[in-house]
């Protein structure tokens, strides 16, 4: 039934939900290599089993050798071998240039194949992509007008500035200062007039990688407070562990992030834009499990009971809160992208779990959420066996037909994609 199941599935048109992809033609020029393909994700399994910063520096360091930094990186993983992040990485380079292993003289082959680039289109072509949503920055969406595949989604909680460098960059970005909060909506909407210029119909908030989704009403003269001190340049910038990203906490800083955040959602929904909240896990090591939480959003969710709010990863590893929020309010919805990675296992139960608690209409079955189109791959081949795993056991209790199962599962990887985040594909 599984085999049956997946060799139907697997014909099914795709539009992937979310994604960190460049531009079909900046991918065919980007220099690439195996070691490539380990971020995000593998690299964070390899610190954690104890590579150090430094070593991760080391084997991403394209001016030495090959060899030398294969060296390096060999010494873990034998440690990580059986993380679904390694072999979903395995399986895109499998399938898309019939890699065999992580030997020296593999990760050589497949690196002299990568110098012709990676084509975005044919891949998705062959494997059945019609369009993936790529999450971005906040400003430059204009960046993917002429791209034939990528709908951009700009990250909006990006706009909130936590220190000079970021303020700096939002300046040089709407192209005037920004010192107070009316100077500071006036960037928010000038950015918004660029999304709608650029027909965008999404906005993320990624907030969860620096507090808790407790997004109280804003307190203005306290944003304002904490606005002045970033000026004033009160905070520096941090980095996560094995991230080049800046990272600060927003714990002195949560009122002036809730002005930006139910500001953008105020001009999303005179826009008609959906607002995409990260849910559950990080990416990236060294972060508080207590953000992974998505149950602190259900005041923003009552606040915006006419907007569409979709919550990304099914919020795990906490996914109750999730597909309770998603059962208890209309206006919410469950995307499953990234969780077919994250852990197999809990992947297929909560497919289970939802086709018994939520409606068919409110699920999104596929986003890849990686930074290269061969992880794509790789993912979509994943997630595609474990959702033929979970239907057909659905099936073999006789909770659905086969034909009902499949049908579903096109629902979740085009249907309801197409339908809930406005995809023209």
């Amino acid at each position: 039934m599984d085999s049956a199941i997946f060799g139907q599935i697997r014909q099914m048109p795709v539009i992937d939900s979310h994604e960190h992809l460049l531009h079909e033609r900046d991918m065919r020029t980007k220099e690439t290599d195996v070691v490539d393909f380990m971020t995000p994700y593998v690299c964070d399994v390899l610190m954690s089993c104890g590579m150090s910063e430094e070593e991760w520096k080391q084997v991403n360091d394209k001016s030495v050798s090959f060899q030398k930094r294969y060296s390096v990186l060999e010494r873990y993983l034998p440690h990580i071998r059986f993380t679904t992040y390694y072999k979903s990485m395995m399986r895109g380079l499998s399938l898309c240039y019939g890699m065999k292993d992580l030997s020296l003289g593999e990760c050589e082959r497949v690196n002299d194949a990568l110098k012709a680039g990676v084509d975005t289109e044919p891949l998705f072509v062959r494997h059945n992509i019609r369009k993936a949503l790529t999450f971005v920055g906040y400003a430059g969406v204009d960046y993917f007008s002429d791209s034939r595949v990528m709908i951009p989604v700009p990250t909006v909680s990006y706009i909130t500035p936590k220190c000079e460098e970021e303020l700096k960059l939002l300046e040089e970005s709407v192209g005037f200062s920004v010192n107070d909060l009316t100077s500071l909506e006036r960037a928010i909407r000038s950015l918004f007039d660029l999304y709608r210029r650029c027909g965008l119909k999404n906005i993320k908030i990624g907030s969860a990688y620096n507090r808790t989704l407790d997004y109280a009403l804003p307190d203005t003269d306290k944003a304002e407070r904490q606005l002045r001190s970033v000026v004033r340049g009160e905070f520096s910038a941090g980095f996560l562990y094995g991230q080049n990203n800046m990272n600060i906490p927003l714990d002195g800083l949560k009122d002036l992030d809730n002005f930006v955040v139910w500001k953008c959602a105020e001009l999303a929904a005179e826009q008609g834009m959906n607002v995409i909240f990260h849910t559950g896990l990080h990416a990236w090591n060294r972060n508080d499990p207590q953000a992974c939480h998505a149950n602190y959003l259900q005041n923003f969710i009552r606040s915006h009971a006419d907007q569409k709010i979709v919550l990304l990863h099914a919020g795990y590893p906490y996914t109750d809160d999730a597909l309770l929020l998603c059962r208890y309010y209309p206006n919410v919805y469950l995307d499953l992208a990234w969780l077919h990675i994250l852990d197999r296992r809990e992947a297929v139960r909560t497919v289970e779990r939802a086709i018994e608690l939520l409606p068919v209409n409110k699920i999104v079955g596929f986003g890849g959420d990686v930074c290269t189109p061969v992880n794509t791959v790789g993912n979509l081949s994943v997630s595609l066996e474990n959702l033929a795993h979970a239907f057909a056991g659905l099936v073999r209790c006789g909770d659905m037909t086969e034909s009902e199962a499949v049908e579903t599962c096109r629902r979740w990887l085009y249907d309801n994609p197409k339908e809930i985040y406005e995809v023209n594909a």
